[in-house]
């Protein structure tokens, strides 16, 4: 039968640079960061660590590989970072927008309060009795229009009565002198009858010019 041999899992730590002290130790546990115990490692023995002062060392540790940040390489991310924060806090304040100063006017110029207050009034009733006269002289207007229009229909009827009076006394003529010629004609006719019953029976054969001549007498 083979044996399974049980190979622990690299991994890298993902804890943060930035919660390591200064004696390289993380507060998570409490070793330093020269040394950490292995798997089976008693606390005497050393870990391996590089020779080099600038490179990272690697520590293995219950089945994790530790890396240690590259200080230098750390502190010139740092700086960099810093610079664009600053740099960002410039521009921002370049942009920002900068209060505007105008210089103060005086209100109401050279006047006083008062003065103001009694102009103001002033305007104010000069304004309403201007009101009141524009009201007075549409209603002036208005009127003048409604008297032109009056008077236009009175002239209208005015000419219609002058025409139907006009009528009414040719009627009127008309009708005397129908009367007078009809009285005229009853007058000629009575005396034409008394002028021939007076008459005698000789002449009673000239009685029409006896008429005629009896008419002209009568200044008929």
């Amino acid at each position: 039968m083979h044996s399974r041999t049980r190979v622990p899992f690299s991994q890298p730590a993902f804890s943060s640079p930035a919660a390591w002290d200064t004696a390289g130790r993380r507060p998570e546990l409490g070793l330093p960061q020269g040394r950490r115990l292995g798997p089976g490692a008693s606390q005497e023995e050393p870990s391996l660590e590089s020779s080099g002062a600038g490179h990272p060392t690697q520590e293995h540790m219950a089945g994790f590989t530790v890396i240690a940040p590259d200080q230098i390489r750390r502190d010139k991310i740092t700086r960099i970072a810093k610079k664009e924060l600053e740099d960002l806090e410039k521009w921002k304040q370049q942009q920002r927008s900068r209060p505007i100063h105008t210089k103060p006017n005086k209100l109401g110029g050279n006047q006083s309060e008062a003065e103001a207050r009694k102009k103001q009034q002033c305007q104010l009733l000069q304004s309403k009795y201007q009101q009141k006269l524009k009201r007075e002289e549409c209603i002036r207007m208005q009127k003048e229009v409604e008297e032109a229009k009056l008077q236009a229909i009175k002239a209208i009827q005015r000419e219609k009565g002058e025409l139907l009076e006009f009528k009414r006394q040719w009627q009127e003529e008309e009708r005397t002198k129908a009367h007078q010629r009809e009285q005229r004609r009853v007058n000629n006719a009575f005396l034409d009858r008394i002028e021939g019953k007076s008459q005698p029976s000789g002449l009673h054969q000239f009685g029409g010019f006896g008429n005629m001549n009896c008419g002209k007498g009568w200044g008929i």
